[in-house]
């Protein structure tokens, strides 16, 4: 493998293919990116010597020992006996119920897959340089590659007595809603987890639970302790329990494109109050933008009344702090912007989250205080205090947010 690499030089930005987006009307060219958590993925590399690896997994060839081989194709852990689990650098997933092993991945300009099935010396790698409908072109291409070869493969059973023995959990545990697991959760990147879906558990019956995520509602029956499975594909779904009694899903089951693969996704049951901040957050920031454009329009106002010493005070801290919550939140989208293209250089903007996160802090007790001796000594009008006082509660509405998000650490 002459041509493969992990750091992208400018010399071989000028070599590679471009990437593109898909506008609706026409192909826009993209601007490179470099995904930077390695080994994970994100190698550059050819066509040739994306095969020759392939051909050194399936026949054994090249640098590699035999041993290495086999732990490299084989389960080396999955959370429950029966699952599609995880080998080294490979998860398992099953096409037209051929059990595979693959690696796939996406930037904003590209989406590959590399996919093998070692019993059949079968396999193939596609890149495809474009992420608009690269995935589903290349889960599709898999699907009919196996299908060609292979045709359809035996539907998998599960024997229920080599299941590993857990202690049961009451089903009515498992209701309620679940965060996708992927997103750090002691940063300020945790603020990701409103944007990435939440997966919703229904109770049925004893034996039947509702699996409800942004695309789709799926019925799965319990068919051991914990474990449940989805008649349609047979992919099953487990429900564990930490030793600090939070409570997670983990399902085979890939929804966007319809995958059973050992590529798990795990979600972890949101607490309820959890639930109504991360559906709350938006609403600070629309109560600031309505309270900013109310006092600017106020300024133009024939007969606006001029206020003077604590009241002019109070009336100035809460512009601050509204204005404030504006800055604030562009912050939290600059940095979920960042995610998005795949930019990964967050220190800058976290030590600015933190910094203004703490003047923010620090502003709102001030203004409540403020906002306390406004109604003992009725500044302003009734609907006026009652205004003010609203925007003084997204305030502090914010600074839970802030707390929730760790905006503060």
């Amino acid at each position: 493998m002459e041509h493969t690499y992990y750091r992208y030089t400018n010399d071989l930005k000028e070599q590679t293919s471009k990437g593109y987006l898909y506008s609706g009307t026409k192909y826009e060219e993209l601007k490179p990116t470099e995904v930077l958590p390695h080994p994970a993925g994100s190698i550059i590399s050819t066509a040739d010597d994306m095969a020759k690896f392939i051909i050194w997994q399936l026949n054994g060839e090249g640098i590699l020992e035999e041993s290495t081989l086999r732990d490299m194709q084989q389960t080396q852990y999955t959370h429950q006996k029966g699952m599609l689990g995880n080998a080294y650098g490979f998860y398992e997933g099953l096409r037209n119920n051929h059990k595979v092993i693959e690696h796939g991945g996406d930037t904003n300009d590209f989406s590959s897959l590399l996919s093998m099935h070692p019993e059949e010396k079968l396999g193939f790698f596609l890149s495809a340089n474009s992420n608009a409908g690269g995935q589903m072109l290349r889960e599709e291409f898999a699907n009919e590659f196996y299908q060609y070869f292979l045709g359809e493969g035996p539907q998998r059973v599960i024997d229920s007595t080599e299941l590993n023995q857990v202690e049961a959990m009451n089903s009515r545990q498992f209701e309620g809603h679940y965060r996708y697991g992927r997103v750090p959760q002691s940063t300020p990147l945790k603020f990701l987890n409103p944007f990435m879906g939440k997966i919703s558990v229904h109770q049925i019956d004893n034996n039947n639970i509702r699996v409800k995520d942004d695309i789709e509602e799926t019925i799965y029956h319990k068919i051991a302790n914990n474990l449940y499975q989805n008649k349609a594909d047979n992919s099953l779904l487990v429900f564990e329990k930490d030793a600090e009694g939070r409570v997670y899903m983990v399902k085979e089951r890939y929804p966007m494109i319809g995958l059973v693969t050992g590529m798990h996704g795990t979600y972890e049951k949101m607490t309820e109050s959890s639930v109504v901040i991360e559906n709350s957050i938006i609403i600070p920031s629309i109560i600031a933008l309505i309270y900013l454009v109310v006092m600017l329009i106020s300024q133009f106002r024939k007969t606006k009344q001029k206020y003077k010493g604590h009241e002019l005070a109070a009336k100035l801290l809460l512009i601050g702090t509204s204005t404030m919550i504006l800055i604030e939140t562009g912050l939290f989208a600059l940095m979920i912007m960042k995610v998005m293209n795949n930019e990964f250089n967050f220190n800058g903007i976290m030590t600015t989250i933190h910094i203004t996160s703490w003047l923010f802090l620090c502003l709102t007790l001030i203004t409540t205080i403020y906002t306390g001796i406004a109604w003992k000594n009725n500044y302003w009008k009734l609907k006026g205090r009652i205004f003010h006082s609203i925007a003084n509660i997204a305030a502090i509405l914010m600074v839970i947010c802030i707390v929730y998000f760790n905006g503060l650490f």
